[in-house]
């Protein structure tokens, strides 16, 4: 089951956070973890592929790097769940965590909202490939810093292959619809961007990402079921995020639906 919450927070004292806080949501969401299902933590925490994602801290002034918490200033997160075990995590903490206290770097936060983007009852990844979806344009926002490891170097230009080949690959792992690997051979060319590059500090080692929108074209011979499940996989990446890092605040993306035609 695919879900995303929205975790409201109001700063209690002022603290600041490093990037754009992941890694230290993802340090407060295992050690919550740890209290409530320890079993569950450690399973997740060893899987290759990660079956949720965190969004970056919204909020706050950033300078250098880092994020400063203001006192009685209101900021948010994003937590997505890929498969079923991460869904059940996500509706614990929608019953538990709010009116609860947060400690995220030297930032003490109270929670004071959760909202699921899907509702109630989610949305299944056969909902996403029920989407009609065939125009020939798919435009993607990278919203954090968006980058991908190849072999050891770190790409940081969206190319077509890189970035639905990342969805894919997190689609497939967690998805009882697996696609095949023949839908990263449409022909799919970059047509626009305005991008630009930002560094994430992780103190023992730095990231540098692409931050901004990149437009796809899908070429016009290709059949409608590719155009689909290319739009399919775009929708997805809402939930996913795109990249390396997704876990830790990294490749928070947009499909862009009004970009469409």
């Amino acid at each position: 089951m695919l879900q995303k919450l929205i975790i409201k927070m109001r700063c209690m004292a002022f603290g600041m956070l490093k990037g754009y806080g992941g890694t230290e949501i993802h340090g407060w969401l295992f050690n919550w973890l740890k209290e409530i299902a320890p079993d569950l933590s450690s399973s997740i925490h060893d899987m290759d592929e990660k079956p949720f994602v965190i969004g970056p801290v919204n909020g706050g002034k950033k300078e250098r790097g880092k994020i400063f918490l203001d006192e009685n200033s209101e900021y948010s997160f994003s937590l997505a769940s890929l498969n079923q075990e991460m869904y059940k995590v996500l509706e614990m903490i929608s019953k538990e965590l709010k009116g609860t206290k947060i400690q995220l770097g030297s930032g003490k936060l109270l929670c004071t909202e959760i909202i699921p983007i899907f509702g109630e009852n989610g949305l299944t990844y056969f909902d996403l490939l029920e989407k009609n979806e065939i125009s020939s344009e798919i435009t993607l926002e990278f919203r954090s810093p968006t980058s991908f490891r190849q072999q050891g170097i770190q790409e940081v230009f969206p190319l077509p292959n890189l970035v639905f080949g990342s969805i894919l690959r997190k689609w497939n792992s967690f998805s009882p619809v697996v696609l095949t690997d023949g839908v990263l051979n449409t022909k799919i060319f970059v047509s626009k961007y305005k991008l630009k590059t930002e560094l994430v500090d992780y103190s023992i080692y730095k990231i540098v990402g692409c931050v901004g929108n990149c437009s796809y074209i899908i070429d016009k011979s290709e059949p409608s079921h590719k155009k689909r499940m290319l739009h399919s996989l775009a929708a997805f990446a809402d939930i996913a995020a795109i990249g390396y890092k997704t876990s830790m605040g990294l490749g928070d993306s947009r499909y862009i639906l009004e970009k469409r035609r």
